[in-house]
């Protein structure tokens, strides 16, 4: 049980190591990250609604019987 906690603490402290040094070592500043983390939020979010409308319309589509 230990070594699994150790394990999942390993994780999460490489995680946020890789994440800061991504930060600190991105080649564009500030502004120009936080708008690309938007664009790239916003067409994700797209993509998932698109997906999900198509989900919802073959579900909502009666069988052939």
């Amino acid at each position: 049980m230990k070594a699994a906690i150790l394990f999942l603490l390993g994780i999460v402290l490489g995680a946020a190591v890789g994440a800061l040094t991504a930060l600190l070592l991105t080649p564009y500043s500030g502004e120009e990250l936080r708008k690309q983390i938007g664009d790239k939020g916003q067409e994700f979010g797209s993509q998932i609604e698109q997906y999900s409308d198509r989900a919802q319309s073959k579900i909502s589509k009666p069988a052939a019987a």
